[in-house]
Protein backbone atom coordinates (compact mmCIF):
# COMPACT_ATOMS: atom_id res chain seq x y z
CA UNK A 1 0.00 0.00 0.00
CA UNK A 2 1.15 3.99 -0.47
CA UNK A 3 1.40 5.65 2.06
CA UNK A 4 -1.50 7.95 2.78
CA UNK A 5 -3.78 5.69 1.56
CA UNK A 6 -7.28 6.04 3.65
CA UNK A 7 -9.96 3.16 3.39
CA UNK A 8 -12.21 5.81 5.77
CA UNK A 9 -15.29 5.41 3.62
CA UNK A 10 -18.93 5.69 5.89
CA UNK A 11 -21.99 3.30 5.48
CA UNK A 12 -24.89 4.52 5.47
CA UNK A 13 -25.44 2.20 8.56
CA UNK A 14 -22.92 3.76 10.28
CA UNK A 15 -24.89 6.61 9.83
CA UNK A 16 -27.44 8.38 12.77
CA UNK A 17 -29.93 11.14 12.34
CA UNK A 18 -30.89 12.76 15.11
CA UNK A 19 -34.42 15.60 14.52
CA UNK A 20 -35.41 17.36 17.26
CA UNK A 21 -33.47 15.36 19.42
CA UNK A 22 -34.89 12.57 18.76
CA UNK A 23 -33.37 9.47 16.95
CA UNK A 24 -34.82 8.80 13.20
CA UNK A 25 -34.21 4.96 13.49
CA UNK A 26 -37.02 5.20 10.25
CA UNK A 27 -34.75 7.35 8.37
CA UNK A 28 -34.16 6.21 4.67
CA UNK A 29 -31.95 8.87 3.57
CA UNK A 30 -30.70 12.59 3.88
CA UNK A 31 -29.56 15.43 2.09
CA UNK A 32 -28.33 19.01 2.22
CA UNK A 33 -25.64 21.48 1.23
CA UNK A 34 -24.35 25.02 1.17
CA UNK A 35 -25.17 27.23 -2.40
CA UNK A 36 -23.26 30.48 -2.12
CA UNK A 37 -23.50 33.34 -4.66
CA UNK A 38 -20.11 33.97 -6.51
CA UNK A 39 -20.72 37.32 -8.76
CA UNK A 40 -18.18 38.55 -11.60
CA UNK A 41 -16.80 41.49 -11.09
CA UNK A 42 -16.20 43.41 -14.66
CA UNK A 43 -14.61 45.99 -16.12
CA UNK A 44 -12.89 46.92 -19.13
CA UNK A 45 -13.03 43.86 -21.86
CA UNK A 46 -15.08 40.65 -21.62
CA UNK A 47 -13.67 38.26 -19.23
CA UNK A 48 -14.07 39.22 -15.47
CA UNK A 49 -11.58 40.65 -13.49
CA UNK A 50 -12.46 39.64 -10.05
CA UNK A 51 -14.87 37.78 -8.35
CA UNK A 52 -16.48 38.00 -4.93
CA UNK A 53 -19.15 36.01 -2.99
CA UNK A 54 -22.16 36.58 -1.51
CA UNK A 55 -24.99 34.85 0.81
CA UNK A 56 -25.52 31.52 1.48
CA UNK A 57 -27.87 29.62 1.20
CA UNK A 58 -28.83 26.44 2.95
CA UNK A 59 -31.24 23.18 1.54
CA UNK A 60 -31.52 19.64 1.64
CA UNK A 61 -34.08 16.72 1.95
CA UNK A 62 -34.90 14.21 4.24
CA UNK A 63 -36.64 10.93 3.45
CA UNK A 64 -38.43 8.79 5.85
CA UNK A 65 -40.64 6.25 6.49
CA UNK A 66 -44.34 6.36 7.18
CA UNK A 67 -43.55 5.76 10.80
CA UNK A 68 -41.15 8.98 11.40
CA UNK A 69 -43.37 11.20 9.33
CA UNK A 70 -46.41 10.45 11.82
CA UNK A 71 -43.90 11.29 15.07
CA UNK A 72 -43.25 14.64 13.28
CA UNK A 73 -46.76 15.57 12.71
CA UNK A 74 -47.19 14.36 16.22
CA UNK A 75 -44.51 16.69 17.33
CA UNK A 76 -45.74 19.48 14.98
CA UNK A 77 -48.17 22.34 15.64
CA UNK A 78 -51.86 21.40 14.10
CA UNK A 79 -49.80 18.23 12.95
CA UNK A 80 -48.34 20.76 10.29
CA UNK A 81 -44.79 19.39 10.08
CA UNK A 82 -44.06 22.67 8.06
CA UNK A 83 -44.61 24.75 11.14
CA UNK A 84 -41.56 22.93 12.58
CA UNK A 85 -38.18 24.23 13.18
CA UNK A 86 -35.73 22.09 14.40
CA UNK A 87 -32.06 21.20 14.75
CA UNK A 88 -30.89 17.93 12.54
CA UNK A 89 -27.52 16.35 13.65
CA UNK A 90 -26.00 13.68 11.58
CA UNK A 91 -23.01 11.86 12.75
CA UNK A 92 -20.95 9.19 10.51
CA UNK A 93 -19.65 6.88 13.30
CA UNK A 94 -17.81 3.75 11.42
CA UNK A 95 -18.41 0.66 13.51
CA UNK A 96 -14.68 -0.80 13.34
CA UNK A 97 -13.45 2.40 15.02
CA UNK A 98 -12.00 5.43 13.73
CA UNK A 99 -13.29 9.48 13.72
CA UNK A 100 -17.19 9.98 14.37
CA UNK A 101 -17.77 13.08 11.97
CA UNK A 102 -20.73 15.06 13.27
CA UNK A 103 -22.70 17.94 11.01
CA UNK A 104 -25.17 20.22 12.37
CA UNK A 105 -28.35 21.55 10.43
CA UNK A 106 -29.58 24.36 12.26
CA UNK A 107 -33.11 26.20 11.88
CA UNK A 108 -34.83 23.37 9.95
CA UNK A 109 -37.84 24.07 7.93
CA UNK A 110 -39.39 21.80 6.05
CA UNK A 111 -40.85 23.01 2.80
CA UNK A 112 -43.31 20.14 1.77
CA UNK A 113 -44.90 17.04 3.12
CA UNK A 114 -46.63 14.85 0.77
CA UNK A 115 -48.10 11.06 1.51
CA UNK A 116 -48.73 8.88 -0.94
CA UNK A 117 -48.67 5.05 -2.37
CA UNK A 118 -49.07 3.30 -5.37
CA UNK A 119 -49.99 0.16 -6.36
CA UNK A 120 -47.50 -3.04 -5.50
CA UNK A 121 -45.62 -0.77 -2.80
CA UNK A 122 -45.35 -2.46 0.13
CA UNK A 123 -44.35 0.34 1.92
CA UNK A 124 -44.69 4.32 2.55
CA UNK A 125 -41.49 6.49 2.31
CA UNK A 126 -42.11 10.43 2.41
CA UNK A 127 -39.46 13.08 1.05
CA UNK A 128 -39.32 16.24 3.00
CA UNK A 129 -37.41 19.01 1.52
CA UNK A 130 -36.24 21.39 3.56
CA UNK A 131 -34.23 25.02 4.06
CA UNK A 132 -32.11 26.07 6.84
CA UNK A 133 -30.49 28.82 8.95
CA UNK A 134 -26.79 27.22 8.84
CA UNK A 135 -24.83 24.03 8.57
CA UNK A 136 -22.01 23.06 10.56
CA UNK A 137 -20.20 20.62 9.11
CA UNK A 138 -16.93 18.40 10.86
CA UNK A 139 -18.39 20.12 14.18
Amino acid sequence: MADGFNSEEYHFCEMTIVAGGRPLAGALGIKYKITREVNHIYAKGRDPHARNKGKATYAGSLKLLQSEGQALEEAAPDGDVTKLTLKITVAYAPELGGTIKTDHIINVDFTDYEKGMFEGDTNMTIEMPFKAGKIKFNV
